[in-house]
């Protein structure tokens, strides 16, 4: 199961697609299932894939 939860927001003229994917998956020697999340930001043609939320300094 793959579920995105997803923004829309603009900057300006960009318009910036953000949103967190989480993915369900198990393992059969294990018997136990794993949730991957991953957060990625589409700009403009460019994706930036995370494995965790970026932090930004301020």
């Amino acid at each position: 199961m793959i579920e995105f939860v997803d923004s829309l927001s603009e900057c300006g003229n960009e318009v910036v697609y953000e949103g967190l994917m989480v993915r369900c998956g198990g393992r059969r020697k294990i018997g136990r299932s794993f949730i991957h999340m991953r957060h990625s930001v589409l700009q403009s043609r460019l994706l930036d894939y995370y494995k965790r939320n970026p932090q930004y300094k301020q």
